[in-house]
């Protein structure tokens, strides 16, 4: 079927494109986690601090449609934040999960697609090794999932992928 206005033409496809641009309904990211695998009893992820939320989050990123353009992402955004070769670095998809929330900066319940990764870094600068760091102005610390659940912050905003990585990891 195809409908006629004065501007364009629609088709029953470019319609359903249209009305999934204009209404996304997952927002989908794929959550990081790295273990602190350089000491004897790694217990501990590596989570960066967010400025606008005032929270420690687990690395996240976009994801990508395409598997394999996703990972090569992944890797290239870990490589440029904390300065590590790509090659160094190994992923492994753990699991997905949709979680529905309340968006505060949006002010609407929105879905999260998220998509977990293991990530393996096969060398460990000494700056990594530090309990916290800052790498480009970026704020880093190593902690367990304890902690996490005990900071005030991470229970207000993000507790729900803590859960996710606590439970899949």
């Amino acid at each position: 079927m195809e409908i006629n206005n004065r501007s364009q033409k629609f088709d029953n496809n470019k319609l359903f494109e249209e009305m999934k641009a204009n209404n996304e309904i997952e927002h989908p990211f794929s959550i990081v986690a790295i273990k602190d695998t350089f000491r004897d009893y790694p217990n501990k992820y590596l989570l960066y601090y967010d400025n606008r939320w005032n929270c420690w989050f687990f690395m996240n990123f976009k994801t990508k449609d395409d598997p394999e353009a996703n990972i090569s992402s992944i890797k290239q955004g870990i490589s440029s934040k904390l300065k590590v070769d790509a090659n160094d670095i190994e992923l492994n998809y753990k699991a997905e999960e949709m979680h529905h929330k309340y968006s505060v900066s949006d002010d609407e319940d929105k879905w999260y697609h998220h998509k977990l990764y293991s990530c393996e870094l096969a060398n460990f600068r000494s700056e990594l090794e530090e309990d916290d760091f800052s790498i480009d102005d970026v704020k880093y610390k190593w902690m367990t999932i304890a902690e996490m659940e005990k900071n005030p912050s991470i229970k207000k905003h993000n507790m729900d992928v803590v859960q996710f990585v606590k439970n899949n990891y």
